[in-house]
C-alpha cells in the first residue's frame, strides 16, 4: 500500500499546481504479485493492477 500512497500523494501535487488529473488511473505492476491490500483496492476501482498475466495476455 506503500506505493499506491505514494503514487496519491503524486497525484495530488500535481492537482496543487493546476495539472488537472480529474482522469489519472493510479496503477501497480508486480512481477511477484500484490499484498490482500492492494487487491481489495484493485477490486474497488483504487487502483489497477498488472501482474505477469495481465501483461502477457491483455
Amino acid at each position: 500500500m506503500g506505493y499506491l500512497e505514494r503514487l496519491r500523494r503524486a497525484a495530488e501535487f500535481l492537482a496543487r499546481r493546476g495539472v488537472d488529473t480529474s482522469t489519472v488511473r493510479l496503477a501497480c505492476y508486480s512481477g511477484a504479485g500484490f499484498t490482500d491490500d492492494l487487491r481489495a483496492a484493485g477490486r474497488r476501482g483504487d487502483a489497477l493492477l498488472v501482474d505477469l498475466a495481465r501483461l502477457h495476455e491483455g
